[in-house]
């Protein structure tokens, strides 16, 4: 029979030579019949389960994959019809696998779940028959309060289904859009207006020079401990800087010029170019990080109000709202991260060529902002896209899809290559030299992990509930999914607890790790679902408040007024002091700035101005915050809706 690789509806002629494999299918082909369609998916057994094409499906041959997420499970007894007792769950995914899969296996169930808490319901072979009846029958009904479509239904009225479909998503999306637009007023109600680092100096004055003087060399060397004539850090951002320029060119004769070999701090705090062409780039950039952590988890099949967790995990209850303040080039990584794993995964369900050519994007980009984590993305991409370990039994498409990855990869490689060859003259050079992982791995784990001035445990306290969220990942038979999610994040923290300067030098936290939390928070939100209804609601929300708590002083105070430079290296980070909820205030010794580089202020921008604006600046930072209490309000308003549809 597989040999001859027939499609699903011939094989009926050859039932009486393979009765086995007739049988498997058969029951697949009827089972799948069943009403399944709620709004758009199905929530099954904590997954949504995408609708099936019936005739799509019957036309495939038994080698090729379903293009489905749905689950067959067998039974324990194989010789009888199951029962409920009888069930193990043993899932392999059609999706992955393909219809050939099912050869050996006499008898299998269709199971689905109407909602998260409810009861299994297992549909046997002998019962499809008759719901198979009812359900051609109902073209849309109300089931337990959903609008329930059945596939007959989706074969012969699309229009009906289809209408009632993107109602629902468009609620859906218009919820985690609207809470990510509410993070971003957040963040530019909090925004500094200054740049806080030598890294982000160096990669803002990289596009400057590329805007304004068609080159990869400053037009003034800038003295920041030693001379730079150039950036040594990826070219990503510095592209992302370059409209912002352009549109606010006529701001550049403000921008203050590098004299002598000092450290000029007005480079720093005294460019208002800065503020309104390269800040806003990093709040979309983590802005959009977010709403990407409730998108994964809404396409892993979990709750709008999950994914809206997982969102409020990482967009304010993480490092990030701290970096989205910031000048590095963490944010971005962590968005080429989250939006090209977001991209394969929906790459792996639809087969969408466009969802491809996003993830090849993501990583493209990744690669030129930061080559070792666009490294690391493009062994994740791969995993997720390829359809098994064997890549010598490959079909051609899918080694044309891997190979997509491949050149997007080696297009960021080259690319990077020549702007190495432009700076220094060699592409071989990468202003890296001297440096490298030096640090022995039990001193770099423990301070990425503990240490109060950096540990991943006190800047974000919902890790403790990632173990749970991969256990559910595994569990629920999204294993390939929660190996990549894990090895990801653990690779990334071996990269950052070798590096010589595991802590990042003058920052916040664990910067270098940032890339991987909205990975970490995604788990972390799927591990809340699963925790006792005691504490179901009172830990995680504890845990968000945890990283709130750490969140607050690196906000309201200034890194370069004191915090950067007194925990700056591995013993200073073990201190108690270290923590920011106990060591940043006292660097804090009035409100409102006395000039644009007191950096003994609160450090927002609003704030920073109103002294020379007589709090007239306070003005736009108000109504930034009342913009996103009132959008938290209608996200609020719409989010239990979401839990009916």
């Amino acid at each position: 029979m597989l040999k001859c690789d027939p499609r699903v509806h011939e094989v009926e002629g050859r039932v009486a030579e393979y009765p086995q494999v007739g049988l498997s299918v058969r029951v697949v082909v009827t089972s799948i019949r069943i009403p399944v369609e709620v709004a758009r998916k199905l929530n099954h057994r904590g997954r949504d389960v995408n609708s099936i094409d019936l005739i799509k499906m019957t036309r495939q041959r038994l080698s090729e994959p379903t293009g489905t997420a749905s689950e067959i499970q067998r039974t324990a007894s194989q010789h009888r019809d199951p029962k409920p007792s009888d069930v193990r769950h043993d899932p392999f995914d059609l999706f992955d696998t393909g219809l050939k899969e099912l050869v050996g296996t006499p008898s299998v169930t269709a199971f689905f779940r109407a909602a998260e808490n409810s009861p299994e319901r297992i549909f046997s072979p002998s019962v499809v028959p008759a719901l198979l009846e009812v359900s051609e029958r109902i073209a849309w009904s109300h089931h337990r309060g959903r609008h329930v479509t059945t596939i007959g239904a989706l074969t012969h009225h699309p229009e009906v289904t289809n209408s009632g479909r993107s109602a629902a998503n468009r609620v859906v999306d218009n919820v985690e859009l609207l809470a990510a637009t509410a993070l971003a007023f957040v963040y530019l109600a909090t925004m500094t207006g200054h740049m806080q680092s030598v890294d982000g100096l160096l990669t803002y004055r990289q596009a400057s020079a590329i805007a304004y003087g068609r080159s990869l060399q400053f037009p003034s060397p800038i003295w920041w401990g030693q001379w730079w004539a150039t950036s040594k850090f990826g070219i990503g951002l510095s592209l992302l800087y370059l409209p912002g320029l352009v549109l606010f060119s006529w701001l550049s004769p403000s921008v203050p010029v590098p004299h002598g070999a000092v450290y000029d701090f007005r480079l720093l705090y005294n460019d208002p170019l800065y503020a309104v062409a390269a800040e806003p780039v990093q709040i979309i950039a983590t802005a959009a990080s977010a709403y990407l952590v409730a998108r994964v988890l809404r396409h892993l099949g979990y709750s709008p109000r999950v994914a809206l967790f997982g969102l409020a995990l990482y967009g304010i209850g993480s490092p990030a709202i701290v970096y989205a303040r910031g000048d590095f080039t963490q944010p971005l990584t962590a968005f080429c991260w989250i939006g090209g794993l977001y991209a394969a995964l929906v790459f792996r369900r639809t087969r969408s060529m466009r969802a491809l050519a996003a993830a090849g994007a993501a990583l493209f980009y990744a690669v030129l902002t930061r080559p070792v984590e666009g490294s690391l993305l493009l062994l994740a991409l791969t995993v997720l896209i390829a359809p098994r370990p064997a890549f010598w039994r490959w079909p051609t498409a899918e080694r044309r899809n891997v190979g997509l990855l491949a050149v997007a990869f080696a297009s960021g490689v080259l690319v990077t290559l020549l702007v190495d060859w432009g700076r220094f003259g060699s592409p071989f050079t990468t202003g890296y030299e001297g440096t490298g992982w030096t640090t022995p791995l039990p001193i770099g784990l423990a301070g990425a992990l503990i240490s109060p001035g950096r540990g991943l445990l006190w800047e974000f306290p919902a890790v403790l509930l990632v173990p749970l969220g991969a256990r559910r990942l595994f569990r629920e038979g999204s294993q390939r999914e929660g190996a990549v999610f894990i090895a990801l994040a653990v690779l990334q923290l071996l990269n950052v607890a070798a590096w010589e300067a595991w802590w990042g030098g003058w920052d916040w936290g664990l910067r270098l790790f940032l890339p991987a939390l909205p990975l970490l928070a995604v788990m972390a939100a799927i591990g809340a679902t699963v925790l006792p209804a005691s504490i179901k609601y009172l830990l995680p929300g504890t845990l968000l408040i945890g990283g709130v708590i750490w969140a607050v002083p690196a906000v309201a105070t200034d890194l370069l007024g004191g915090y950067a430079s007194a925990y700056d290296g591995t013993a200073a980070n073990f201190s108690w002091k270290a923590y920011p909820p106990l060591g940043a205030w006292r660097f804090l010794h009035h409100l409102r700035a006395t000039s644009l580089s007191d950096s003994g202020a609160v450090d927002i921008l609003w704030l920073r101005l109103a002294h020379a604006t007589h709090n007239l600046s306070l003005i736009p930072g108000v109504v930034f915050a009342l913009v996103a209490v009132l959008l938290g309000l209608r996200v609020v308003q719409l989010e239990p809706a979401h839990e009916k549809v």
